[in-house]
């Protein structure tokens, strides 16, 4: 069986609590420096780390071998050490490498000239390397200008090198005094021009190696949004054609039912491409964040087997699972991104299962103190496996491991590779075993932090008669406001509508106070947006502009956009497309608490 592991370097590990050190420095570093010249940094930013690591690690082996040398030295080395950390922190290459050059070319080598009383073969390299750095990290106006003050600091360094400053200045020095420091300074630009030519080649490389990356990355992509264009248009041709049909079929009843049934299938598959994309793009550009709020571990998992179960069912697949053993425990944590990668892993087993095949899927307890938990999650099948080639490209993104398992399964390509991501946020790595033919088995573990909340299971929910309550609906599509008024029409709400923020904030303003239960904001809005509205309600002088619950109703679902409704003064946050059941959840909470 082939067994392929896929390791990370893991920055942060959320067991650490539990006293045990798990980070070895020197792997750490080799793994910081692998990171900093590796293929996925950008140009830029491996051209900075190479010709300033290189120079640096001149200036500490001066700094070790020349004893008198080390103050001035170890302190203009450390100060390049630290430009290069914080370069690195904050991505101001250009910026931070003016502030190197002004260490090595315009402080260094003057310094060195003084303290020798003169220029030695050896300072050549460092004049050489000061060229280097200026010619390959700057551009534009700033590199002629920084390279010209730098030619005339060495011209004149240069010149001062050939008089004898013992006999007074103007006086030249002997025949074979010049002869000796001409050999050295020769010798050591011989040596440097070896070592620019051994960067500009390596420079050259890095050029050709990106572009290869760009041309496979843009093929990659092509191939990816051929294959997203067919997975978009197959269920949104089915809603609408599903829509016409249910259209035509008002004399039966049946019929409408199966294609509004068919409709909804359709737009959650739908919906769950586009969510596919925005995490993907979300990761990529590094602004995707994790919730951190207490759930429970056995009801989370319950409500996993509920749904896979059903899919199970329909392909007559053996579905073997341990709940007995998952301890019954609040944890803290994503509750939604751990349900989003099992799911992503259990429907795939579910996809490349056939009709008679067997699936395990099992959470075991590894460790276990009084703050935390690790868990090893497990989900095994007996389905078609993949190769040892199909398992090389099973983590990247754009990509799917077979063309021909594309066009008989579907799918983006993109499920393991979030999956992998977001594991890997929560500080594990998904790591998969599999032969061709036989199954496959992904496994990883993750630990949480233990919480004292109280989590009660969900059960279904006994909507109250909201009659005689009223709600204010400030959104701006009218398509959206149809919607809300349909979907509440049966619990008796009243419900007035707003068609931006400016005439949200009017119409609350000119109501008595606490003629309004509720308000559902909208955030992008003409005139003014959700945001401003809500801050401007809750400025209002009259007892329920503080207290009135402002419920954000709105297609920004990620973490961040929930914390932005919060902090701008709102209660909640429902995002669209619409889950009625959320909805009357949150009028139960705020309207009868």
């Amino acid at each position: 069986m082939v067994e392929y592991d896929i390791l990370f370097f893991d920055e942060q590990d959320p067991c650490q609590a539990n006293g045990e050190l798990k980070l070895n420095i020197l792997n750490k570093a080799r793994a910081t420096v692998s990171h900093y010249l590796s293929a996925q940094t950008p140009l830029n930013s491996r051209l900075f780390n190479l010709i300033t690591g290189i120079c640096t690690a001149f200036m500490l082996i001066n700094t070790i071998v020349s004893p008198r040398d080390n103050l001035v030295l170890g302190c203009l080395s450390a100060a390049a050490v630290v430009l290069i950390f914080f370069a690195n922190r904050t991505g101001k290459y250009q910026l931070f490498a003016i502030f190197y050059i002004i260490i090595f070319a315009f402080m260094l080598f003057p310094y060195l000239f003084v303290l020798n009383e003169g220029i030695s073969g050896g300072m050549a390299l460092y004049v050489v390397f000061g060229a280097v750095i200026i010619s390959l990290l700057l551009d534009g106006k700033l590199y002629v200008v920084i390279l010209v003050l730098y030619m005339l600091v060495v011209l004149g360094l240069i010149i001062l090198n050939y008089y004898d400053t013992s006999l007074g200045l103007g006086i030249f020095l002997s025949f074979e005094t010049i002869l000796l420091r001409y050999f050295d300074v020769t010798t050591g630009i011989l040596l440097c021009s070896f070592g620019m030519a051994l960067l500009i080649k390596f420079q050259i490389n890095i050029i050709l190696d990106e572009k290869k990356r760009a041309e496979a990355a843009s093929q990659a992509k092509s191939v990816f949004l051929a294959t997203m264009s067919h997975e978009i248009r197959t269920p949104l041709n089915a809603i609408i054609g599903m829509a016409n049909i249910a259209k035509n079929a008002a004399d039966t009843p049946e019929k409408a039912e199966k294609a509004t049934n068919q409709i909804l299938s359709s737009s959650h598959h739908l919906l769950s491409i586009i969510n596919d994309v925005l995490d993907m793009s979300k990761i990529d550009s590094n602004k995707l964040e994790l919730a951190n709020e207490p759930f429970n571990g056995l009801y989370a998992y319950n409500e996993l087997l509920d749904m896979i179960s059903q899919q199970c069912g329909e392909k007559n697949i053996e579905l073997i699972t341990n709940t007995a053993e998952i301890p019954d425990v609040v944890i803290s944590g994503d509750k939604f991104r751990v349900n989003q990668v099992l799911i992503n892993l259990l429907g795939n087993a579910v996809k490349f299962t056939d009709e008679g095949g067997k699936i395990t899927f099992t959470v075991e307890t590894l460790e276990e103190s009084d703050t935390f938990i690790k868990f090893h999650f497990s989900v095994l099948d007996t389905g078609i496996g993949m190769s040892e080639e199909q398992l090389e490209k099973l983590f990247v993104p754009f990509e799917q491991t077979n063309s021909s398992i594309t066009a008989k399964y579907g799918g983006t390509g993109l499920g393991l590779s979030i999956s992998q991501n977001l594991v890997k946020m929560m500080g594990g790595i998904i790591e998969v075993r599999s032969e061709l033919g036989v199954g496959s088995e992904f496994y990883f573990d993750l630990c949480f932090s233990k919480s004292d909340a109280i989590i009660e299971q969900n059960a279904k929910q006994e909507y109250m008669d909201m009659t005689g309550k009223r709600i204010l609906l400030a959104e701006d599509i009218e398509i959206n406001r149809i919607i809300v008024q349909e979907l509440l029409a049966p619990v008796g709400i009243l419900i007035e509508e707003a068609e931006n923020g400016q005439e949200a904030l009017d119409m609350f303003s000119k109501s008595d106070v606490w003629y309004y239960d509720l308000i559902f904001m909208d955030i992008q809005m003409p005139v003014l947006d959700g945001h401003a509205a809500t801050k401007a309600i809750r400025l209002i002088d009259r007892e329920d502009a503080s207290k009135i619950p402002i419920i954000a109703m709105t297609a920004n679902a990620y973490k961040e956009d929930v914390d932005a409704a919060l902090e701008a003064g709102m209660n909640g946050h429902v995002p669209k497309p619409i889950d009625i059941d959320a909805v009357l959840d949150l009028l139960m909470i705020y309207l009868f608490r």
